[in-house]
């Protein structure tokens, strides 16, 4: 077993510093955006406060983060939002029992599909050994 190197530990400071960058600039730009909104724009309806606030704020936060990572982000983020799009118009569709199971299984054959056909990314979802669901 190798022991980490000073720069090797000062890199991981460096990396977990940029993420929890990352996250404090979605955690607190958000409302910091509402905010400016409301002053340029005056009185905020639902898409101004939903939309194009988010829509800023997720823009600027992934640029926070290193490139080879966006495309990682951009997975996690949409998942959130498919989760939480349903979750807000679960009134108006029908219910699908175990359907976070089936959505779960969907996108892991998806994924296992083009790690068996070797598709060419350059995220650790698809090439990396250390992946849950390869080992």
């Amino acid at each position: 077993m190798r022991f980490p190197s000073a720069s090797d530990l000062l890199r991981m400071a460096l990396n977990i510093a940029r993420s929890s960058l990352f996250l404090s600039y979605n955690a607190f730009g958000f409302p910091a955006t509402i905010c400016a909104l409301r002053r340029l724009w005056g009185p905020l309806n639902y898409y101004s406060v939903a939309w194009v606030t988010s829509l800023a704020c997720s823009f600027l936060a992934i640029l926070v983060e290193r490139t080879s990572r966006r495309t990682q982000l951009a997975v996690y983020v949409s998942n959130v939002a498919t989760e939480s799009m349903l979750t807000s118009y679960s009134s108006w569709l029908p219910f699908v029992p175990y359907g976070e199971t089936t959505l779960f299984a969907c996108v892991s054959a998806v994924l296992m599909g083009m790690y068996k056909n070797k598709v060419q990314w350059n995220s650790a979802i698809v090439n990396s050994n250390n992946v849950i669901l390869v080992e």
